[in-house]
């Protein structure tokens, strides 16, 4: 089946059920082609405060956006084509992921596991392969760990306060324990 408008083909749906804007032969359920400087798809509610959702591959600048979900305060979040993301921002996006917070809140929660009578979050550092951890940031039951390259945590911080250094059991507000 094909609707056409202006003497062309506009859009198909073939009989195995593959439907095509903008192409006569689809090649997956749903195909859009676009051959314009402009978004092949947008989904966007146009009130006050509307959001919606867009997405266009074509782009080769790294700093156009291949996926844009917006909120009504006109962020939200963006895939550009270099693979970069951001969330609450869609400018000065220089690192693989960007956050920006809007000044309400904090920008980045980490929302930790039950691992046994603690609740633990953790950011882990790998190598440029990803094989070789080299470091972390730990909070376990409230108490926070910082991890080094060696593997042992280097740096501690206790929910009552304490800090310790090569120590993750420091006895006094500050503790540096002694190795040599």
């Amino acid at each position: 089946m094909r609707f056409r408008t202006g003497g062309s083909d506009k859009v198909t749906i073939e009989s195995g059920g593959k439907v095509g804007i903008g192409t006569t032969s689809p090649a997956v359920k749903l195909q859009v082609v676009q051959t314009a400087a402009d978004w092949t798809v947008g989904v966007k509610n146009y009130t006050a405060n509307g959001y919606g959702l867009r997405i266009d591959m074509s782009g080769a600048s790294g700093e156009n956006a291949a996926l844009q979900a917006y909120t009504p305060t006109g962020t939200g979040l963006i895939v550009k084509n270099n693979g970069r993301v951001g969330i609450g921002t869609f400018v000065n996006i220089n690192a693989p992921l960007t956050v920006q917070s809007d000044g309400g809140g904090g920008a980045i929660n980490l929302i930790g596991r039950q691992n046994g009578a603690f609740d633990e979050s953790l950011i882990s550092f790998y190598d440029n392969d990803g094989t070789t951890r080299k470091g972390y940031i730990a909070n376990s039951g409230g108490n926070m760990f910082f991890s080094t390259g060696n593997g042992s945590e280097n740096f501690t911080i206790l929910s009552d306060g304490k800090v310790g250094i090569l120590t993750t059991n420091p006895s006094a507000t500050f503790s540096v324990a002694n190795t040599t």
